[in-house]
Formats: C-alpha cells, structure tokens, sequence
C-alpha cells in the first residue's frame, strides 16, 4: 500500500505541473454546438501542429504567457469555446474558408454559424498579453450586435437592364454590390454590415439592390453599368 500510495503521490504531482489550457480537444462541429448551446462564441488557434518536441514546447511557452492573465481566463471561461485546428489537417477542408482570407498562424473568434468576428496574432500576444482581452470583447461586442440584428440587404437575383427598369417604375435607385470572392472587405461587408437591421431596412426601402461577382469575366452586364451616374 506505502508503494503504491507513493505511485499515487508522484502521478498527482506530475499532473499538478501540467500545462493548463482554455482549449478543448472538440471539432468544428461539436464546438459550434457546444457555442450554440451555451450561448458562447468560438476561439479556434488555427495553427500547424509543431513537427517536433522542442517547436511543441516553444508554442506552450508562447501559448503559457496569455493564458496566465486571469483576466484572459476568465473571459474563456465566461464566453469562449477554445478549439484548435491543425491547417494542415483534413478540417482545413471546412474551416479555412471562414478565416476570410486571414493568414495563420492565429487565433479567430467565431459565431457559431461560422462568421469571423475578429483575430488576433499569436507574435502580438506574446509580447502583449493583454491584447487578447481587447480583442476577445470585440468579438463579443460584435457577436451580440449579430444577435440582436435578424434582417439583411434582399439582393435580387435578375439582370442590370431589369432593374434598372423595376427601380425606374418603383422610383428607387440602384445599389450594385460589386464584388469578387477573393475581395476580402467585400466578404466582411456581406457579413457584418449588410446584416444590420437598419442598413438592411434603408436599402430595402430605397434601392433595387443586386450583386455582381466582377472577378467572373463573363459577366458582360459590368460593362454595361452607367459609371458617370454612380453616387
């Protein structure tokens, strides 16, 4: 019994000077549920798994110095899921398109339908630990702005000669959101600028509203567009 209460002793000292840590080993999935459910936003380190022991205990050490502000935990603690995601894993697959074109490593809130709320680089927070409590309360700022907001810009799907005739009839104007996929502002606009009840209701109301991907070259319709007339 002495012997293997002093194996006992030894396996809780060893687990007493573990890393601690905010992140939880979930996917994507079952952190955006668990978000969902708990009313919480989703901090994901998209990073790529250190290849060797020593890149390991260089990233726990950089890691070590953010997550040892009490303010930090306890902002986790109250409105975060952590997860990460290995970017050069099978999960990138479904996960890299929410970054918006963001470079990694990092560290990004998320709702949990996906939308980015902010970021924040893990090079910053090691020199200023700080700055993840500013940013985290952004994205919750962000986050509860998206929940209160349930409307968006109803963007019809028809061609540039119909509606300018529709807005001729209805006496509106036209709102062209000419945008590409690889045009990062115009995503985040889509996203948190579009969906706001008020820009959603003013636009509504006033404007026939279109979107056009002008990365597409087939789009013969941008040529088309009245330049000299765009507000």
């Amino acid at each position: 019994m002495k012997w293997l209460g002093g194996v006992m002793l030894v396996l809780l000292s060893l687990t007493g000077n573990a890393q601690k840590t905010v992140f939880q080993n979930l996917t994507w999935e079952q952190a955006a549920e668990l978000a969902q459910k708990e009313n919480k936003i989703i901090l994901v380190d998209a990073m790529r798994e250190p290849a060797t022991p020593e890149a390991r205990k260089q990233k726990d050490k950089e890691e070590a110095v953010w997550q040892k502000v009490a303010a930090n935990l306890e902002f986790c603690k109250q409105h975060v899921v952590a997860i990460r995601i290995d970017m050069a894993s099978e999960a990138v697959k479904e996960f890299a398109p929410k970054l918006v074109m963001n470079m990694y490593p990092t560290y990004g809130f998320f709702m949990p339908n996906g939308d980015i709320l902010g970021t924040v680089s893990p090079f910053l927070l090691a020199k200023n630990p700080e700055l993840f409590l500013e940013r985290g309360k952004k994205a919750w700022e962000q986050a509860e702005v998206k929940r209160n907001n349930k409307r968006s810009i109803v963007f019809e799907e028809i061609g540039l000669k119909e509606a300018l005739e529709k807005a001729k009839k209805e006496n509106k104007l036209v709102f062209i959101d000419a945008y590409t996929a690889w045009c990062q502002p115009c995503v985040m606009m889509g996203k948190n600028v579009f969906t706001l009840d008020k820009v959603a209701d003013f636009y509504n109301r006033n404007f026939i509203n279109l979107k056009i991907d002008f990365g597409k070259e087939s789009i013969a319709e941008t040529r088309e567009i009245p330049y000299n007339n765009a507000v």
